[in-house]
């Protein structure tokens, strides 16, 4: 052997989209409505939609804007993470903007100067 010490953790995959992070027991055998196939580009263009049209906002407020909560499980979360991985969406403390800073007719920061 060569000396080299390999992790037996991989990396993960920084372009990798989110998995499906849920899991169930039941006491019989359960079909799961889970694919693969995961097209959440509708919901990234939303959000960045609503947040230049509305301006920053929180994560709470952002899902209720959206109305995230029909998306269905765990797409609001998946949604959200791919937006800030690709750069569309930046988190400013606890709030959330699109990375072009929109700042829709909504919502002002009093504490900017216009």
């Amino acid at each position: 052997m060569s000396g080299r010490k390999f992790s037996r953790r991989r990396q993960p995959d920084p372009e990798a989209r989110p998995r499906g992070r849920r899991s169930a027991w039941a006491p019989f055998s359960v079909a799961s409505a889970e694919t693969e196939d995961r097209d959440i580009e509708p919901e990234v263009t939303e959000l960045v939609a609503v947040l230049r049209e509305q301006g920053p906002m929180n994560r709470r407020e952002l899902r209720r804007a959206v109305e995230g909560r029909f998306w269905g499980p765990g797409r609001f979360g998946d949604a959200l993470w791919l937006a800030r991985r690709r750069g569309l969406v930046r988190r400013d403390g606890n709030r959330l903007t699109a990375a072009d800073g929109g700042q829709g007719g909504g919502r002002t920061d009093p504490g900017r100067p216009s």
